[in-house]
């Protein structure tokens, strides 16, 4: 039977997750209009739309009127601050110091200012965290123009502070106030669902008896990560990566399945955050594909709860404790309630990639690297162009699949020839016209741009990491004259186990670049 405390954090849970869910689909399902991206500022645009507008007021008026039940000195233990200034902090600068956006040829310097001064005012008071996340989102939203971006690495940091932000202003609407255990458990488990949503996905397709981790470290590499070392070092690592694939995919599971318990345990907790920054770790360096956001929201956890006193750690933690029974189901069926991205797949064998050049004015032909489309740059390092082939291929994104028998008959396959009849077997012709006017649109635009500036405008080394990193490729183009024409080229290979055979290279689409 629940004891009184254990009542009051259900229902102060199950309110906060209902002000939290209308707070969220608010944010996310108010849009700007594309066009006004192109304005000076994307404040004064956003400012301008009536349901922003009012969520801006609303999310930082009402804290306001309450200013002291919202306080920092109301709220225990106090490192809430830091972590949560830190989650604030965070998202300001991945979305305010990110390179300049050639599509709209602007800076939006004011923008930044803002979204990085209200990051930092989150220290003084809560309250500013409302507008913070409103304008951020807002913000990110302009890397949406040429379509397929990936809210993967950054929508469950956003959620975890638009709870927050929902904390606060129901402390402020509700003379009850309400507790810091209800914000833990519905912070925690929407992190701890980004997690156990992979791992209960990945064990209904059988994946840790199935998956062959290795392959993605080679592919990561035919898509330039760890640049211009030779493929004979990387089939050695690779052999080495099989020989443990077992151990990995067992690591794996039990590390994506952990934060089930973190509200068994205070120091228990800690190690889980700790063995998921260390999963991403893994998975950075086998594949460059970083999730640097979810890395600092861990640690800051960890953080919190190691300096945490043991008399507040037993209002949280303990098999008796609510916040444990609650969050286990909060994370099973964060799918629901979370949406989180489904991340499990199979790892082939199999590379398609589309590779990028400029032509330049003189004729010189140089290669593009994704970093060059900075700020949409994870579009391009994702690579999912397919829609620009006219041909029947498989398209997978990282030679990845969620199709067993696909990933069986890739991992059958020995020869050139083998692959070619399984392209016909199971390929696809997925060209669309649309799409690929909106690319040329693109592309047209973008270069215009840095044709008019001379260069790309990189903002140097003050920028916020890449969520999927590739080496530049040698040689590449920096400006170096005006451009007249992009082309894509589509490149396949297969890892056979114990080298890289080459499937085609061949030119399947080109965009001119108008004169200014």
């Amino acid at each position: 039977m629940l004891r009184r405390d254990g009542v009051a954090v259900l229902l102060q849970t199950l309110v906060l997750l209902g002000v939290y869910l209308w707070l969220e689909s608010f944010v996310f399902g108010t849009k700007l209009n594309r066009a006004r991206y192109g304005d000076p500022s994307i404040l004064w645009a956003s400012l301008a739309n009536g349901d922003l507008r009012s969520l801006y007021l609303v999310s930082f008026v009402v804290p306001l009127l309450r200013r002291r039940d919202t306080s920092w000195s109301s709220l225990t233990p106090s490192s809430l601050r830091v972590v949560f200034t830190a989650i604030a902090v965070l998202l300001a600068v991945a979305f305010g110091s990110y390179d300049y956006n050639h599509f709209y040829d602007s800076w939006h310097a004011f923008d930044r200012a803002a979204l990085l001064g209200l990051g930092a005012l989150v220290w003084v008071h809560p309250g500013f965290g409302g507008p913070m996340i409103v304008l951020c989102v807002a913000m990110a939203r302009q890397f949406e123009t040429i379509g397929a971006y990936s809210w993967t690495d950054k929508r469950v940091v956003f959620q975890v502070f638009i709870v927050f932000v929902a904390f606060t202003s129901l402390r402020a609407l509700w003379r009850r106030r309400t507790r810091v255990t209800a914000l833990l458990v519905l912070s925690f488990s929407i992190l701890g669902a980004g997690y156990v949503e992979p791992a209960i996905g990945k064990w209904k397709m059988s994946w840790h008896t199935r998956d062959e981790l290795y392959n993605l470290f080679v592919v990561s590499h035919l898509n330039h990560w760890w640049g211009t070392i030779d493929d004979s070092t990387i089939l050695w690592w690779a052999s080495v990566l099989a020989a443990i694939n077992a151990v990995l995919l067992g690591a794996t599971l039990i590390i994506e399945f952990s934060p089930l318990l973190l509200f068994l345990h205070r120091r228990l907790a800690i190690w889980i955050f700790g063995g998921c920054v260390l999963l991403h770790v893994g998975i950075f360096l086998s594949s460059g594909i970083f999730f640097w956001k979810w890395i600092v929201t861990d640690l800051v956890f960890a953080w919190m709860l190691w300096g945490m006193k043991k008399s507040e750690a037993k209002k949280h933690f303990g098999y008796r404790n609510i916040a444990l029974w609650l969050s286990i189901p909060l994370m099973i069926y964060g799918k629901q309630l979370f949406k989180p991205t489904t991340l499990w797949w199979y790892d082939t064998e199999m590379s398609t990639s589309y590779e990028l050049e400029a032509v330049t004015v003189s004729g010189k032909v140089y290669p593009l690297s994704r970093s060059f489309f900075s700020p949409y740059d994870m579009v391009f390092a994702q690579n999912r162009f397919v829609y620009l082939c006219k041909d029947k291929i498989i398209h997978m994104t990282y030679g990845t699949t969620q199709s067993w028998r696909l990933a069986k008959a890739i991992d059958a396959a020995r020869t050139k020839a083998d692959i070619l009849a399984l392209q016909r077997r199971y390929g696809k012709r997925r060209y669309s016209r649309r799409r690929a006017k909106r690319f040329n649109a693109f592309m047209r635009r973008f270069f215009r741009s840095v044709n008019k500036r001379g260069k790309k405008g990189f903002i140097g080394p003050i920028g916020p990491p890449h969520h999927i990193w590739n080496f530049d490729i040698p040689n590449d183009y920096r400006g170096q004259e005006p451009v007249k024409q992009v082309r894509v080229r589509l490149e396949q290979a297969f890892y056979t186990g114990s080298a890289i055979l080459p499937i085609q290279s061949k030119l399947i689409h080109s965009v001119d670049i108008p004169s200014q």
